[in-house]
């Protein structure tokens, strides 16, 4: 069943926190979909993972590609899933994707410092309240850790 988590950027930006998520994630053998509407943003993520670590680059690839199937992370502006991610991470109050259930989870990242993104990923919440899916809400501590506030299980 899919789960949805919300993960709520308050004291370390988008370009810190992201990029040690799919650390992560890779380590694991998850392959991961980043999307985001914004063109700007792709390009700027495209950049950050070749650049981000002084030990070396998070592989990724972006939508279009050559070979894209075989990247762990893919940077996309549409639904698309080249990669056959079970984890998908939406950015720039991107929508859920139409095919919900083929994900393990999906990861809603958002500017608690930005208003209109606050206010869009309060509107998610209440949308994905009617998947019928468990929901987690994350929020960053003052070290930049994640901390667990709220959960809701699909049967409470």
């Amino acid at each position: 069943m899919t789960q949805i988590w919300f993960y709520h950027l308050q004291t370390k930006p988008l370009d810190v926190s992201l990029p040690r998520l799919l650390e992560i994630a890779v380590e694991r053998d998850v392959n991961i979909v980043v999307q985001s509407p914004l063109p700007e943003r792709i390009d700027a993520l495209d950049q950050l993972f070749w650049t981000y670590s002084e030990d070396g680059f998070l592989p990724h690839g972006r939508e279009g590609d050559p070979a894209i199937e075989a990247d762990p992370v893919v940077l996309a502006t549409s639904e698309a899933n080249p990669n056959h991610a079970t984890m998908r991470i939406l950015l720039d109050q991107a929508p859920f994707p139409a095919n919900l259930a083929d994900y393990d989870r999906v990861m809603i990242m958002f500017d608690g410092n930005d208003e209109a993104a606050l206010a869009h990923a309060r509107l998610q919440w209440k949308q994905a309240m009617g998947f019928g899916v468990d929901l987690s809400y994350w929020q960053q501590g003052e070290t930049g850790g994640w901390e667990k506030k709220h959960e809701k299980k699909q049967d409470s």
